[in-house]
């Protein structure tokens, strides 16, 4: 039993340093201006990211290797490579009162990358009666995107263009993008008339999607350039969103999601189509509804989203005054000692949060 964790720990540690490496020449390349690949969907395999990056388990918490946050929380907090990284780094936005019960079940201390998502897990776990510890950070892609703002484009007017994030599916769920594609070419023309150029950042599931389904080609006609993040896997995922950001000034979406706190935190103007001119982005169709036990809850939380997206329709060009209610731009001195005995803690290998098994459950929404 010892000389198999040996080896499952040599494993962890040589994908983590893999990981980190991956990272490193990106933010090199982002800084040469060399970032090629983020401009060519066709020319990249995401499946293999997929496999090498996600098909094993290499971060204590496995949830971690998505989107490589475990890699590059420990790069810019100048951890080793290959330390074990024993918290939970949760992913998205929650505008409502109801959170994915797998994270506070898990057991681990909670990054809150902003005071109302810290508030959010702490009521809900008390009147789950469940015990969790939490502590506020910086999130990593803040983080980077300060240290690399001056690699934005110098020429003048090079940044003045906007990018558009559909909102994306998942493995699970498809978004309603697929049921709108007919109507994509009218809304896009209405962007540009404006903004000007219009440009594209496919998810890469729905890129696959719309490969399959033939309506591609099509469908990427519509803009005037495309970029993709890669596979959601890939460690430099965030450095790749950074590069295709820096690119832009304004982001426009037709629905809330992370994308929008991304952009954001990379000074990007933060445009949303209007809820009543959008496709309904929060209509979903989820393959595993059946297995779930959720339903009111998972309504409730969408009710939420389209409500918050109410709220910076009312706001205008003041909504990045309600996007920062859920970034951290700075902490306490006291904010950052806690984050350091968190960080220097340690749990036994024998954790529930740790095993491969409890990735593999399918967890409900729960909510106050």
């Amino acid at each position: 039993m010892k000389e198999r964790q040996m080896v499952s720990l040599h494993t962890f540690s040589k994908m983590q340093i893999q990981a980190a490496n991956r990272i490193q020449t990106t933010l090199e390349a982002l800084r040469r201006n060399q970032l090629h690949w983020i401009e060519n969907p066709d020319a990249n395999d995401y499946s293999f990211i997929d496999k090498k990056y996600g098909g094993k388990q290499y971060e204590c918490y496995k949830d971690n290797q998505l989107y490589g946050k475990g890699a590059l929380f420990r790069h810019v907090n100048q951890l080793k490579a290959d330390r074990p990284l024993q918290i939970l780094i949760p992913h998205g936005i929650t505008p409502s009162n109801i959170i994915w019960s797998k994270e506070i079940y898990a057991g681990l201390p909670i990054a809150c990358f902003s005071d109302h998502s810290k508030y959010i897990y702490e009521m809900i776990a008390h009147k789950h009666k469940i015990k969790v510890q939490l502590f506020s950070s910086i999130h990593p892609f803040l983080k980077i995107a300060r240290e690399n703002l001056h690699f934005a484009p110098a020429t003048k007017g090079s940044r003045r263009q906007c990018i558009y994030f559909p909102i994306h599916s998942t493995k699970a769920i498809a978004s309603n993008m697929h049921n709108s594609l007919s109507n994509s070419g009218k809304m896009i023309k209405n962007l540009r008339s404006k903004h000007g150029k219009v440009n594209l950042c496919i998810y890469y599931i729905d890129y696959q999607r719309l490969k399959e389904a033939n309506c591609w080609d099509n469908y990427k006609a519509n803009f005037d350039a495309v970029f993709c993040c890669g596979s959601r896997y890939e460690p430099a995922f965030l450095v790749n969103l950074l590069a295709i950001l820096l690119k832009h000034d304004t982001m426009i979406s037709e629905g809330v999601g992370s994308h929008i706190l991304y952009g954001r935190m990379a000074g990007l103007k933060i445009k949303l189509i209007e809820k009543e001119q959008s496709f309904n982005p929060y209509l979903f169709n989820d393959a595993s509804q059946r297995l779930r036990k959720d339903s009111k809850a998972r309504a409730e939380n969408l009710k939420c989203f389209a409500n918050f997206h109410d709220a910076i329709d009312s706001t205008g060009e003041e909504c990045s005054q309600i996007i920062d209610r859920y970034i951290n731009y700075h902490l306490t001195k006291k904010e950052q000692d806690i984050e350091k005995q968190i960080l220097n803690q340690k749990m036994p290998d024998s954790h529930i949060a740790f095993s491969s098994s409890y990735g593999k459950k399918i967890f409900p929404l729960i909510g106050e």
